[in-house]
This record gives C-alpha cells, sequence and structure tokens, in this order.
C-alpha cells in the first residue's frame, strides 16, 4: 500500500509540473527580476501550510536573489488582527501600512478562494502593485484577480502545496543566477574568458593599440549563443594591460579608451557590450589557426601560459565541431565539455 502510494504521489506532482503554463512561470520571474533591479518590496502571504510556504519563500528570496522580502505570516500580527478587525483583514491591514505602488504581492492559496488573500489582493491591485498567485483546484478566484496566475488542476492539497514550495526553489535559484551574471558578469556555475585577438578577430598586428583585425564568425556566433544562455563572458586581452612587455606602464587614458574600443567592438558584433581584462585567474578560450579551441575550465587556477598548452593543429581537414556544444574539436575531443561525438561532415567557417 505505502509502495503504491509513494508511486501515486508521484505522479501526481509530475502532472503539476507537465502542466504549468511555463509562460506564466517566466513573466513571474521577470516581475521579480525587476522588482529586486529596483529596491522595491516583495510580500508574501497564505494560510495554513501556504503560510509556512510563504515563510519559507521569504527566506530563500532574501538569502538567494538578495531581494528585500517580507513574509506577512507573522503570529502575533495576524491574531491581532484577527482579534481587533477580523481575519479577512489580517493581510490587508499588513498591507495598508506598508505597501508602495512599485511593491509585488504573490498570493499563496491552494483554493484560490481564501477571503483574507482574496481581499489583500484587491488591495493591492487598488494601490497599484503587481500580483502573482500561486494557486492549484484550477484557480478559484484569484485566477482572474492578479497579474500573473500560476495554476494547476490539482485539488490535493499536500500536492498542490509541494508544489508551490518547488516554485520557491525554481525561481529562488533561477533568479540567483542571473543576479550572478547582471552585477558580477558571472554566472554561479562560473564565467568564461574569451581571447580577443586570435580568436574574435583575427590577428593583425602586434602593436597594443594597432587595428583590430576581421571578426572571425564561428566565435563570434558562438559567443553569441552562450550570451544568450545567460553565461557570463568576458574579453581577454594584453592590449588593456597596465604594463607593456617592455616592462613600460601604459597610459590610463588610453587604457580606458581601448577598453571603450573593445566595448564598442562587443557591441556592434556581439549584441552587448562586454568588460575586457587582461587577468589569467579564469577560463580561457582562445582560437587557434582557426580550427582548434583551447578551453579550461574556471577551477581557481591560472590558465594562459601556465596552463599546459593544446598543441596547434594544422590539418588541411576541415574543422570539426562537437555535436552537443559547438565547439571546435581538438584530436577528435571537446575540450569544453568533453564530449567524443563529433560532427561527421564538419563545418567550414
Amino acid at each position: 500500500m505505502l509502495v503504491a502510494k509513494l508511486s501515486e504521489y508521484g505522479k501526481k506532482i509530475q502532472e503539476c509540473f507537465s502542466e504549468v503554463d511555463t509562460e506564466k512561470v517566466q513573466q513571474a520571474a521577470e516581475l521579480l527580476l525587476a522588482t529586486r533591479k529596483r529596491g522595491s518590496t516583495l510580500y508574501v502571504i497564505g494560510n495554513g501550510g501556504s503560510a509556512a510556504t510563504a515563510s519559507h519563500m521569504a527566506i530563500d528570496f532574501e538569502k538567494e536573489a538578495g531581494m528585500r522580502v517580507v513574509s506577512l505570516t507573522n503570529v502575533p500580527n495576524i491574531t491581532a488582527w484577527a482579534n481587533d478587525v477580523g481575519y479577512e483583514v489580517v493581510f490587508t491591514e499588513q498591507l495598508r501600512r506598508h505597501l508602495r505602488p512599485a511593491d509585488v504581492v504573490i498570493a499563496i492559496t491552494a483554493s484560490g478562494n481564501s477571503p483574507n488573500i482574496l481581499h489583500a489582493v484587491e488591495f493591492a491591485r487598488q494601490r497599484g502593485a503587481k500580483t502573482i498567485g500561486f494557486v492549484g483546484f484550477g484557480g478559484g478566484k484569484l485566477k482572474d484577480m492578479v497579474d500573473v496566475a500560476i495554476t494547476v488542476s490539482s485539488r490535493n492539497y499536500g500536492v498542490v502545496e509541494d508544489f508551490h514550495l518547488s516554485l520557491d526553489h525554481i525561481l529562488s535559484q533561477h533568479l540567483k543566477d542571473k543576479v550572478d551574471v547582471q552585477e558580477t558578469g558571472k554566472p554561479s556555475a562560473g564565467w568564461m574568458g574569451v581571447d580577443f585577438d586570435g580568436t574574435l578577430v583575427t590577428s593583425v598586428t602586434k602593436q597594443w593599440d594597432g587595428p583590430f583585425g576581421t571578426p572571425i564568425a564561428p566565435m563570434v556566433e558562438r559567443v553569441k549563443e552562450w550570451l544568450a544562455q545567460g553565461i557570463g563572458v568576458r574579453i581577454f586581452t594584453a592590449r588593456v594591460s597596465p604594463k607593456h612587455k617592455d616592462g613600460s606602464w601604459q597610459d590610463g587614458a588610453a587604457l580606458d579608451a581601448m577598453k571603450k574600443r573593445i566595448g564598442d567592438w562587443c557591441e556592434e558584433h556581439l549584441g552587448q557590450r562586454l568588460e575586457s581584462t587582461c587577468e589569467k585567474d579564469h577560463s580561457i578560450i582562445q582560437l587557434w589557426d582557426d580550427k582548434a579551441v583551447q578551453v579550461s575550465r574556471d577551477t581557481g587556477k591560472q590558465v594562459g601560459h601556465t596552463a599546459p598548452r593544446t598543441p596547434r593543429v594544422r590539418s588541411t581537414e576541415p574543422p570539426v565541431r562537437c555535436r552537443a556544444c559547438g565547439t571546435f574539436l581538438v584530436e577528435g575531443t571537446c575540450l569544453l565539455c568533453k564530449s567524443w561525438k563529433k560532427d561527421d561532415d564538419g563545418l567550414n567557417r
């Protein structure tokens, strides 16, 4: 009986994930990210098990995503308002004293019909705040009241509450990754440093302030794909080193001008400005002879001249790309994802 119950319960939770509108989840994520960016506050409300989820969510979004979050499920506050005014307004009266138009309210409810939730959401709308609903039972009345309704049809309270807690973890971890990329250029899983001369552009000069070469299309497209996936990228180049090879120091104004030139190039060819650096304490990607890529993941160890260098590939064969991630193979091996798969036809680019 217990084993059957485990299987049945797991299937019901999976059904929630299968039916949820992922576009709504994306809308909620974007709204929460914008809320954090402008320094506004997220308020979370719920009853019973949903109240516990609200408190849990406040911790996750504050700790993981660095947001201003308040769970309005404090027992003394709730009992005070319930005793003095009525249970229907326990959330509304708290919002009345704190909610601003730029803030956001997340309402968590299995049924979607709890009177105090509906009352609070209506008040939030009147004040001009955005609202998000985590709802089960097909949505109830709340579904049509909030700006973003993440709804599932399950009528099992336990399943709905478990799914709502999963949404908390998914969204808070997603925001953490986004915040890392936007504020530091480095996602929590690490970031990639891409060599400029010889990788993104052809090498045409050894002079630090010389002209840029022609863009190398395969790597330009690959970096654009990384950026679209939210992977942090920085440009690695000796052009922005504060010290010349002869030991003399580069003029600060000239250094800033070079960083601007590279930033302008990135904006034109990659669609956004990227930071340029000469530091080697990060992942470096280098394209040699237009046929090989040297890659070192962000392990905390220095790479570059101190790392084992990949042999140059001087074969007359057309360059071959990894089927899994698209980077060039070196002697049949993808150094980026360690995949041994390769395209049979290769890509002559």
